[in-house]
Protein backbone atom coordinates (compact mmCIF):
# COMPACT_ATOMS: atom_id res chain seq x y z
CA UNK A 1 0.00 0.00 0.00
CA UNK A 2 3.05 2.51 0.98
CA UNK A 3 4.80 1.30 -2.73
CA UNK A 4 1.36 1.99 -4.23
CA UNK A 5 1.04 5.42 -2.93
CA UNK A 6 4.80 6.48 -3.10
CA UNK A 7 4.10 5.64 -6.92
CA UNK A 8 1.24 7.87 -7.06
CA UNK A 9 2.97 10.87 -5.76
CA UNK A 10 6.01 10.60 -8.11
CA UNK A 11 2.87 10.19 -11.01
CA UNK A 12 1.83 13.67 -9.63
CA UNK A 13 5.10 15.07 -9.72
CA UNK A 14 5.92 14.40 -13.15
CA UNK A 15 2.03 15.73 -14.01
CA UNK A 16 2.78 18.90 -12.68
CA UNK A 17 6.36 18.59 -14.08
CA UNK A 18 4.93 18.01 -17.53
CA UNK A 19 1.69 20.90 -17.18
CA UNK A 20 4.41 23.01 -16.37
CA UNK A 21 6.82 22.37 -19.15
CA UNK A 22 3.68 23.11 -21.29
CA UNK A 23 2.85 26.67 -20.10
CA UNK A 24 6.41 28.00 -20.44
CA UNK A 25 6.40 26.67 -24.43
CA UNK A 26 3.17 27.84 -24.99
CA UNK A 27 4.05 31.39 -23.57
CA UNK A 28 7.21 31.56 -25.60
CA UNK A 29 5.49 30.83 -28.83
CA UNK A 30 3.28 33.12 -27.88
CA UNK A 31 5.82 35.53 -27.36
CA UNK A 32 7.29 34.68 -30.58
CA UNK A 33 4.34 35.30 -32.85
CA UNK A 34 4.07 38.51 -30.84
CA UNK A 35 7.03 40.26 -31.45
CA UNK A 36 7.06 39.25 -35.49
CA UNK A 37 3.82 40.56 -35.70
CA UNK A 38 3.73 43.69 -33.88
CA UNK A 39 6.81 44.78 -36.27
CA UNK A 40 4.71 45.75 -39.60
CA UNK A 41 1.53 47.03 -37.82
CA UNK A 42 3.31 49.83 -36.35
CA UNK A 43 5.16 50.58 -39.40
CA UNK A 44 1.80 51.05 -41.45
CA UNK A 45 0.33 52.80 -38.85
CA UNK A 46 2.66 55.36 -39.52
CA UNK A 47 1.83 55.08 -43.17
CA UNK A 48 -1.93 55.30 -42.55
CA UNK A 49 -1.95 57.92 -39.47
CA UNK A 50 1.19 60.84 -40.40
CA UNK A 51 1.55 62.70 -38.18
CA UNK A 52 4.20 64.74 -39.07
CA UNK A 53 7.00 64.69 -42.31
CA UNK A 54 8.70 61.36 -42.58
CA UNK A 55 12.79 61.87 -42.11
CA UNK A 56 13.97 58.64 -42.67
CA UNK A 57 14.98 58.03 -46.16
CA UNK A 58 12.22 56.23 -48.43
CA UNK A 59 14.32 54.16 -50.50
CA UNK A 60 15.67 51.96 -47.41
CA UNK A 61 15.22 48.62 -47.84
CA UNK A 62 12.93 47.42 -45.37
CA UNK A 63 12.26 44.02 -43.44
CA UNK A 64 11.10 41.14 -45.50
CA UNK A 65 12.53 42.33 -48.80
CA UNK A 66 10.23 45.58 -48.98
CA UNK A 67 11.38 48.51 -50.18
CA UNK A 68 9.44 52.46 -49.62
CA UNK A 69 9.11 54.15 -52.61
CA UNK A 70 6.31 56.24 -54.04
CA UNK A 71 5.53 55.56 -57.46
CA UNK A 72 2.98 58.34 -58.46
CA UNK A 73 -0.17 58.00 -61.47
CA UNK A 74 -1.00 60.24 -62.91
CA UNK A 75 -3.47 60.14 -65.99
CA UNK A 76 -4.30 63.58 -67.51
CA UNK A 77 -2.38 66.28 -67.81
CA UNK A 78 -5.12 69.35 -68.35
CA UNK A 79 -7.83 70.48 -66.96
CA UNK A 80 -11.28 68.66 -66.64
CA UNK A 81 -13.66 70.47 -68.83
CA UNK A 82 -17.38 71.77 -67.47
CA UNK A 83 -18.89 68.60 -68.31
CA UNK A 84 -16.31 66.03 -67.76
CA UNK A 85 -17.67 62.81 -66.05
CA UNK A 86 -14.10 61.87 -64.22
CA UNK A 87 -12.47 65.36 -62.97
CA UNK A 88 -10.50 63.64 -60.55
CA UNK A 89 -8.20 61.93 -62.97
CA UNK A 90 -7.16 65.56 -64.42
CA UNK A 91 -4.29 67.79 -62.78
CA UNK A 92 -3.32 70.86 -64.51
CA UNK A 93 -0.05 71.39 -65.97
CA UNK A 94 0.94 74.25 -64.01
CA UNK A 95 -0.09 72.03 -60.90
CA UNK A 96 2.01 69.15 -62.33
CA UNK A 97 5.04 71.21 -62.14
CA UNK A 98 4.63 72.32 -58.90
CA UNK A 99 3.96 68.62 -57.45
CA UNK A 100 7.43 67.70 -58.87
CA UNK A 101 9.45 70.97 -58.25
CA UNK A 102 7.82 70.35 -54.59
CA UNK A 103 9.64 66.36 -54.59
CA UNK A 104 12.78 67.47 -55.83
CA UNK A 105 13.02 70.78 -53.16
CA UNK A 106 12.32 68.03 -50.63
CA UNK A 107 15.47 65.99 -51.54
CA UNK A 108 14.03 63.55 -53.90
CA UNK A 109 15.14 61.79 -56.87
CA UNK A 110 12.70 61.23 -59.54
CA UNK A 111 13.64 57.63 -61.07
CA UNK A 112 12.73 54.97 -63.64
CA UNK A 113 10.88 51.81 -62.17
CA UNK A 114 13.78 49.92 -63.38
CA UNK A 115 15.67 51.40 -60.33
CA UNK A 116 13.07 49.64 -58.31
CA UNK A 117 14.93 46.59 -56.69
CA UNK A 118 18.63 48.63 -56.83
CA UNK A 119 20.50 49.36 -53.88
CA UNK A 120 19.79 52.09 -51.74
CA UNK A 121 21.04 55.60 -52.68
CA UNK A 122 21.14 56.94 -49.35
CA UNK A 123 18.44 59.54 -50.70
CA UNK A 124 14.72 59.66 -50.89
CA UNK A 125 13.19 57.99 -54.18
CA UNK A 126 9.94 58.68 -56.09
CA UNK A 127 8.46 57.26 -59.73
CA UNK A 128 6.12 59.14 -62.30
CA UNK A 129 3.58 56.40 -63.95
CA UNK A 130 0.94 58.13 -66.65
CA UNK A 131 -2.12 55.55 -67.67
CA UNK A 132 -3.67 55.29 -70.80
CA UNK A 133 -1.46 57.40 -73.40
CA UNK A 134 -3.63 60.12 -73.77
CA UNK A 135 -2.00 63.02 -76.41
CA UNK A 136 -1.42 65.41 -73.15
CA UNK A 137 1.66 63.31 -72.04
CA UNK A 138 3.43 64.37 -75.14
CA UNK A 139 2.43 68.57 -75.52
CA UNK A 140 1.37 69.05 -71.64
CA UNK A 141 3.71 66.31 -69.03
CA UNK A 142 6.69 65.76 -71.40
CA UNK A 143 7.83 69.28 -71.85
CA UNK A 144 7.89 69.73 -67.93
CA UNK A 145 9.68 66.72 -67.19
CA UNK A 146 12.29 67.21 -70.36
CA UNK A 147 12.91 70.63 -68.50
CA UNK A 148 12.72 68.94 -65.13
CA UNK A 149 14.96 65.87 -66.07
CA UNK A 150 12.71 63.56 -64.30
CA UNK A 151 12.17 60.27 -65.94
CA UNK A 152 8.51 58.73 -66.20
CA UNK A 153 6.65 55.59 -67.78
CA UNK A 154 3.81 56.01 -69.51
CA UNK A 155 1.45 53.13 -70.11
CA UNK A 156 0.07 52.98 -73.72
CA UNK A 157 -3.45 51.62 -74.28
CA UNK A 158 -2.04 49.87 -77.62
CA UNK A 159 -5.14 50.09 -80.21
CA UNK A 160 -6.15 53.48 -78.82
CA UNK A 161 -2.78 54.87 -80.76
CA UNK A 162 -4.00 57.71 -83.04
CA UNK A 163 -7.75 57.81 -81.71
CA UNK A 164 -9.11 61.33 -80.35
CA UNK A 165 -7.57 62.26 -77.64
CA UNK A 166 -4.50 59.26 -77.22
CA UNK A 167 -1.16 59.66 -78.96
CA UNK A 168 -0.56 59.00 -82.65
CA UNK A 169 1.83 56.92 -83.64
CA UNK A 170 4.42 59.25 -84.78
CA UNK A 171 4.75 61.00 -81.01
CA UNK A 172 4.64 58.04 -79.31
CA UNK A 173 7.96 56.75 -81.25
CA UNK A 174 9.20 60.47 -80.35
CA UNK A 175 8.49 59.39 -77.21
CA UNK A 176 10.35 56.36 -77.36
CA UNK A 177 13.32 57.78 -78.47
CA UNK A 178 13.89 59.97 -75.17
CA UNK A 179 15.95 57.92 -72.62
CA UNK A 180 13.57 59.97 -70.09
CA UNK A 181 10.94 58.08 -71.10
CA UNK A 182 10.02 54.37 -70.42
CA UNK A 183 6.92 52.55 -72.39
CA UNK A 184 4.71 50.43 -71.38
CA UNK A 185 1.67 48.53 -71.85
CA UNK A 186 -2.00 49.38 -70.69
CA UNK A 187 -3.23 46.14 -72.77
CA UNK A 188 -4.97 46.60 -76.56
CA UNK A 189 -8.33 47.98 -75.18
CA UNK A 190 -8.15 47.96 -72.08
CA UNK A 191 -10.57 45.44 -70.88
CA UNK A 192 -11.59 44.07 -66.93
CA UNK A 193 -8.81 41.32 -67.66
CA UNK A 194 -10.34 39.26 -64.28
CA UNK A 195 -14.10 39.51 -66.14
CA UNK A 196 -13.05 38.21 -69.89
CA UNK A 197 -11.99 34.79 -70.32
CA UNK A 198 -8.29 34.06 -69.78
CA UNK A 199 -7.48 33.35 -73.61
CA UNK A 200 -8.75 37.12 -74.44
CA UNK A 201 -6.94 38.25 -71.56
CA UNK A 202 -3.84 36.07 -72.70
CA UNK A 203 -4.07 38.06 -76.01
CA UNK A 204 -4.67 41.59 -74.38
CA UNK A 205 -1.70 41.17 -72.37
CA UNK A 206 0.82 39.46 -74.84
CA UNK A 207 -0.53 41.32 -78.50
CA UNK A 208 -0.41 44.36 -76.82
CA UNK A 209 3.69 43.76 -76.20
CA UNK A 210 4.24 42.82 -78.81
CA UNK A 211 2.76 45.52 -81.28
CA UNK A 212 4.69 48.04 -79.23
CA UNK A 213 7.73 46.32 -79.42
CA UNK A 214 7.51 45.93 -83.49
CA UNK A 215 6.77 50.10 -83.20
CA UNK A 216 9.66 51.22 -81.20
CA UNK A 217 12.03 48.69 -81.66
CA UNK A 218 12.68 47.68 -77.70
CA UNK A 219 11.78 45.51 -75.01
CA UNK A 220 8.55 46.92 -73.15
CA UNK A 221 8.57 45.24 -69.72
CA UNK A 222 6.34 46.96 -67.20
CA UNK A 223 2.72 46.24 -67.34
CA UNK A 224 -0.28 48.31 -65.94
CA UNK A 225 -3.54 46.24 -64.85
CA UNK A 226 -6.17 48.33 -66.74
CA UNK A 227 -8.42 49.29 -63.61
CA UNK A 228 -6.29 47.60 -61.15
CA UNK A 229 -7.97 44.56 -62.13
CA UNK A 230 -6.08 41.38 -61.67
CA UNK A 231 -5.96 37.78 -60.02
CA UNK A 232 -3.87 34.72 -59.49
CA UNK A 233 -4.37 34.20 -63.29
CA UNK A 234 -4.08 37.43 -64.88
CA UNK A 235 -0.63 37.89 -62.74
CA UNK A 236 0.37 34.25 -64.09
CA UNK A 237 0.19 35.78 -67.76
CA UNK A 238 1.57 38.71 -67.82
CA UNK A 239 4.51 36.85 -66.07
CA UNK A 240 4.30 34.54 -68.83
CA UNK A 241 4.43 37.47 -71.59
CA UNK A 242 7.97 38.57 -70.00
CA UNK A 243 7.07 41.49 -67.98
CA UNK A 244 9.24 42.69 -65.49
CA UNK A 245 6.91 44.86 -63.43
CA UNK A 246 3.10 45.58 -63.24
CA UNK A 247 1.63 48.21 -61.46
CA UNK A 248 -1.95 48.29 -60.00
CA UNK A 249 -3.98 50.85 -58.38
CA UNK A 250 -3.63 49.48 -54.35
CA UNK A 251 -2.54 52.61 -52.72
CA UNK A 252 0.04 52.34 -50.80
CA UNK A 253 4.17 53.67 -51.34
CA UNK A 254 5.98 50.41 -49.81
CA UNK A 255 6.73 47.38 -52.23
CA UNK A 256 7.73 43.67 -51.39
CA UNK A 257 10.38 43.61 -54.10
CA UNK A 258 9.51 39.36 -54.09
CA UNK A 259 6.00 40.56 -55.89
CA UNK A 260 7.14 42.90 -58.60
CA UNK A 261 4.04 42.39 -60.20
CA UNK A 262 1.79 44.20 -56.95
CA UNK A 263 3.71 47.07 -57.10
CA UNK A 264 1.17 49.84 -55.23
CA UNK A 265 0.57 53.16 -56.03
CA UNK A 266 -0.25 57.06 -55.38
CA UNK A 267 -3.08 58.76 -56.83
CA UNK A 268 -2.17 62.31 -58.36
CA UNK A 269 -4.75 64.68 -58.56
CA UNK A 270 -5.04 68.37 -58.74
CA UNK A 271 -4.04 69.04 -54.98
CA UNK A 272 -0.40 70.59 -53.35
CA UNK A 273 1.74 67.43 -52.50
CA UNK A 274 1.30 67.98 -49.20
CA UNK A 275 -2.54 67.63 -49.35
CA UNK A 276 -2.27 64.06 -51.40
CA UNK A 277 -3.07 61.24 -49.26
CA UNK A 278 0.18 59.01 -48.63
CA UNK A 279 2.37 61.43 -49.36
CA UNK A 280 1.44 64.37 -46.63
CA UNK A 281 3.73 63.33 -44.01
CA UNK A 282 6.72 63.27 -46.61
CA UNK A 283 6.59 66.79 -47.51
CA UNK A 284 5.89 69.71 -45.74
Amino acid sequence: MRKFAARLRVMKHWQRVRALVFVVIILAIAQSWRIQLAGPAVYHDVLAKPTSKVTRPTDVILASGQISLPILMYHYIDSPGANEKLPGLYVPPTRFKEQIETLKANGYEIVPLSALGSQPTGSKRAALTFDDGYADFYTQAWPILKALNAPATVYVITDKLDQPSFLTTAQFKELALDPLITIGSHTLSHPDLVKIPASQARAEIFASKTKLEAIIGKPVVDFCYPSGAYNATVEQLVQEAGYTTATTVHPGITHNLAKPFELTRVRMTNRPLNQVPLLSGQVP
